[in-house]
């Protein structure tokens, strides 16, 4: 129903720019184009297989772009945004490690250390 709506809109485009294209008469200044050449005319099974074509084209830019759409909302996993947040707390906590050596003197794998001394991890040094 929709592609053969779409398919008729073509053609009718196509023939209403031919006759244009026929009845404007291009100036000394403005170079002409070459005419279209014209549509040739289908029958009903060489319609029906444009169609079922274009339908089945439908079908498959339709399953991309839902696939597309599921991949941006997936947040965990091995995805493109889950790897952007992982990427995003690791920057933030290195940062965070750098400063927390500046201010206490442990390295940060002391810091480390001391955190999971302190959580009973590990016993205390």
């Amino acid at each position: 129903g929709n592609a053969l709506a779409q398919l008729s809109r073509l053609q009718h485009t196509a023939m209403t720019r031919s006759i244009v294209m026929e009845s404007v008469e291009p100036s000394a200044a403005e170079p002409s184009l070459p005419p279209l050449p014209p549509l040739p005319e289908l029958n009903d099974v060489e319609l029906a297989e444009q169609i079922s074509g274009l339908d089945a084209l439908t079908d498959k830019w339709r399953a991309e772009s839902d696939q597309e759409a599921f991949d941006n909302a997936q947040l965990l996993g091995f995805c493109e945004q889950a790897e952007t947040i992982n990427g995003r707390f690791a920057m933030f906590f290195f940062v965070t490690g750098l400063l927390t050596e500046l201010y206490t003197g442990q390295t940060v794998p002391e810091q480390v250390l001391t955190m999971l001394e302190v959580a009973g991890v590990v016993p205390p040094s």
